[in-house]
């Protein structure tokens, strides 16, 4: 059976809940079976990705402890949607929507990069963010934008980075 993923936050789930949805305890996140009916579940969809060409990008990571469980892992920093450093595209809500809706977690792991999911802020918003491969607890955008900054100005590259390519549908 097919799953659709739900951005429930933790306030609605009882909501959810008594609407069909059932939580998955791994990806740590509610589901009903695809397709869902649009009408019950419209305001935990997750928003959709691009339907713009397939392009061929070089994903980017910077290798880090966990803060929590110290295992080493990497977590997505951009792509290179070109060949030369200035097609660097920074990782953001839209990006990460767009690899995780082509990169499995499974494929990551092997990369050794946590799972891409929404996880839940204080301020009750949803947001696209890196896991740990080992424990899945988020990665800081703050530290893992210091760390980029601070390959750059070590004069690394954005090249030096890359783990994979991968095809995927860019955000506007």
């Amino acid at each position: 059976m097919k799953r659709q993923y739900l951005e429930v936050p933790y306030p609605e789930r009882g909501a959810a809940k008594r609407l069909g949805a059932q939580w998955d305890p791994q990806a740590r996140a509610w589901w009903v079976p695809s397709p869902a009916p649009a009408a019950l579940y419209a305001r935990w969809m997750p928003p959709a990705v691009g339907e713009g060409p397939l392009t061929t990008v070089r994903l980017l990571v910077i290798p880090e402890d966990c803060w929590k469980c110290s295992a080493q892992t990497s977590s997505i920093v951009g792509v290179l949607a070109g060949e030369d450093e200035e097609s660097f595209v920074p990782f953001g809500e839209e990006l990460a929507r767009a690899i995780a809706a082509v990169v499995t977690p499974a494929e990551l792991a092997l990369l050794g990069i946590g799972e891409l999911r929404p996880r839940w802020s204080r301020s009750g918003a949803a947001v696209m963010s890196n896991g740990c491969v080992r424990c899945g607890v988020v990665q800081g955008a703050a530290p893992l934008q210091d760390a980029l900054a601070g390959h750059i100005s070590d004069d690394g590259t954005y090249a030096e980075l890359e783990v994979a390519r991968v095809n995927l549908r860019l955000p506007g």
